[in-house]
This record gives C-alpha cells, structure tokens and sequence, in this order.
C-alpha cells in the first residue's frame, strides 16, 4: 500500500539527511537520537492530519555554516512558515522575477564553484 512505500521513502531519507549533515560538518552526529526526532515529529503530524518530513537540508547546513548555535533559527523559520501559509498574498506574483533569476544564477555559481574548484585537491590529473 501507499502508506507502507511513504513510510520507507521518509526512513531513507531521513537516514541520507542525517549522513550528509554529518559529512558536511565534519563531525559524528548521534544518529538514533536525530531519527528518533524525525520519527516521532513525523508520528505527531501524521495523527494530526499533517504531512511527513524530514531535515531541511539547505537550512541545517547554512545555519551550521554561518555560525549560528541558538534554536531560534528554526522559530524563526516555523514563524514564516505559518505566515506565508495563513498569507493572502501570492508570494511569486509580488517577487520581481530578476531576484529568482539572479538566486538561481548565484545557486548555479555556488554550485560549479564547490564542484570544480573546491573539488580540485581530490582530482588525480594524469
């Protein structure tokens, strides 16, 4: 059934989230305690109605990057969350497109930066 396939497409990539965080920041996360975490969030919004979820990779990895340590990072995203949802306003007609083209085009950059520059220690020329 549909509820079985979701239930391991969430596992495994709950698992990957947490591998790749961990990769990225170096350090040895405790894994059971973060599926532990994604599970019972995951079981509380399920019996309220809600949808299944894991980590939001970009914005764990950014946080970690820019330094911040404190959980109002993740109040503050909850908070905006609820408010674009509970908004009138239809965020992408109001958004100049210049400024989605231009993050993408800086996504893009970022991108082929770390790919080929940042990776070029690892290359073996011969």
């Amino acid at each position: 059934p549909t509820w079985l396939g979701m239930v391991f497409v969430v596992s495994f990539s709950s698992c990957l989230d947490v591998a790749a965080i961990s990769m990225d920041m170096g350090e040895a996360l405790d894994v059971n305690n973060e599926l532990t975490t994604v599970g019972i969030s995951n079981l509380v919004s399920g019996l309220a109605g809600g949808f299944t979820g894991s980590y939001i990779f970009s914005q764990t990895i950014f946080t970690y990057r820019t330094g911040c340590r404190s959980r109002w990072i993740g109040i503050l995203v909850a908070f905006t969350f609820i408010a674009v949802v509970i908004s009138t306003v239809n965020f992408l007609e109001v958004t100049p497109l210049f400024f989605l083209g231009s993050t993408l085009v800086f996504i893009g950059f970022d991108l082929i930066f770390e790919w080929v520059v940042e990776v070029r220690h690892k290359v073996i020329f011969r």
